[in-house]
């Protein structure tokens, strides 16, 4: 109710970042990511995803960028070496909810 403080709980949909062919020299990799305008200087939980059967992506850094820029530097690590020259990946990131919201007074 009025001067009420409880955590959001409403869930913002993840958001696509794009695909890229990447070409990968052994199982850690550096990709190139553009946000979106509406994305930019908010915090940003990112993530990815590979395309090709018997690979797995074991991990992504930064996982959550405070400010998000026009561009994120992604590094990451895959379980076994890519078997093709270039592959797909893709990119996704979620806005991080605000902690805390506030509600108005409500006159009762």
């Amino acid at each position: 109710m009025g001067d009420e403080v409880r955590p959001t709980l409403a869930e913002k949909p993840w958001v696509f970042l794009g695909t890229e062919r990447v070409a990968a020299r052994g199982p850690r990799l550096t990709v190139h990511v553009p946000n979106p305008e509406r994305l930019r200087g908010a915090p940003l939980r990112l993530t990815a995803g590979v395309l090709l059967p018997n690979v797995r992506l074991l991990d992504v850094k930064p996982r959550v960028v405070r400010r998000t820029r026009a561009e994120e530097r992604l590094r990451l690590t895959l379980d076994t070496p890519p078997t093709r020259d270039k592959f797909p990946l893709y990119v996704i990131g979620l806005r991080v909810p605000d902690p805390i919201q506030t509600s108005e007074r409500v006159t009762v």
